[in-house]
């Protein structure tokens, strides 16, 4: 029916997320502050410890998001995804602490608060609402539909 689309979003296009590198502030005081303590100090052994636990979340968070991130980008350069297209219906705009849900031709879709593919809601973005025209390229993970790639008709 609609043959004109416009790519407003897709993954190879998204930038990686940096958040997970936070802990490194942490890893980085903790070091200094370990340097300057006494060698027989018992500060020194809760200071191990507060840096041995902040470089296990940051080895922890960058491993689930660099391997997240490259397998997303991988199942959509290799087309192992599934495509809808139709009308946007039952429409519930996401608010805060609240994912947004739709249907297209049928298929529910609830975005909001994950760390790869589309995740833009009706208050920030608008581009997906109630009676939009739109063709969807997204992969199930779980429960979940992450969305890969989004075309709205023009």
């Amino acid at each position: 029916m609609h043959q004109r689309f416009e790519t407003i979003f897709e993954v190879t296009s998204q930038p990686i997320n940096y958040w997970w590198a936070f802990p490194l502030i942490f890893i980085i005081v903790g070091v200094l502050f370990f340097k300057s303590t006494p060698p027989k100090s018992f500060d020194r052994v809760f200071l191990f410890l507060f840096i041995t636990f902040f470089v296990c979340v940051f080895v922890y968070l960058t491993e689930g998001n660099f391997k997240t991130y490259l397998r997303l980008r991988s199942l959509y350069k290799e087309k192992k995804y599934k495509i809808v297209e139709g009308y946007v219906t039952d429409f519930v705009a996401g608010r805060t602490k609240v994912k947004e849900t739709y249907k297209v031709n049928g298929i529910p879709f609830s975005q909001g608060y994950a760390w790869y593919g589309y995740k833009e809601n009706y208050e920030s973005d608008g581009s997906i609402n109630e009676g939009k025209y739109v063709r969807l390229f997204y992969i199930e993970s779980g429960k979940e539909k992450i969305i890969l790639r989004v075309d709205i008709a023009r």
